[in-house]
């Protein structure tokens, strides 16, 4: 069982049973003693990085890992973060369909986004009312799909890295 702590809250466990030793998730050539920390930390936090610390992402993650890489977490790390799964990606359909024009419409924009948006930048790229913008980016936060930042006394937002993906590769392209 791995431990770790997720950015919305304090302690979740991921189960990966049958693991190699830790050394065996280093990329080939790279000793532990040159990372910096410790590897078992580091892969953790690409991993939580990747699903948002989303715990059933994790399991659907830590799943995949056991069944298509043998528990082999170096092999499933060799490819572009985030791999969705076919699990994943339905749940994430139920969840979009579930979403008002409005918050489909910010989603959109926002997987187009390189960098964090302001609101007001929101407001110039999307076509919709101050309210009616408000209201889905807040509804958005409460589903966390979208994270307000704070950058240089502003509040920025970007959308969650599975979700964008999503976004980007199935539903909305």
């Amino acid at each position: 069982m791995l431990s770790y702590c997720s950015p919305r809250s304090t302690s979740q466990s991921l189960i990966l049973p049958s693991l190699p030793p830790l050394t065996s998730f280093l990329p080939s050539g790279l000793k532990a003693n040159e990372l910096i920390g410790d590897p078992f930390t580091n892969i953790l936090r690409i991993i939580r990085n990747s699903y948002e610390g989303n715990p059933l992402w994790l399991n659907i993650t830590a799943t995949l890992i056991r069944e298509l890489f043998g528990g082999r977490v170096a092999d499933f790390l060799q490819y572009d973060m985030p791999i969705l799964d076919e699990s994943l990606c339905w749940r994430l359909e139920q969840q979009l369909q579930c979403l008002s024009e409005e918050e489909v419409a910010v989603i959109v924009q926002l997987a187009k986004e390189k960098e964090a948006v302001a609101l007001s930048q929101m407001l110039n790229k999307i076509k919709l009312s101050p309210s009616d913008l408000i209201n889905a980016m807040k509804s958005l936060v409460r589903r966390f799909l979208l994270a307000p930042q704070e950058q240089e006394k502003t509040t920025v937002f970007t959308l969650n890295p599975v979700v964008a993906q999503y976004v980007k590769t199935r539903h909305f392209s």
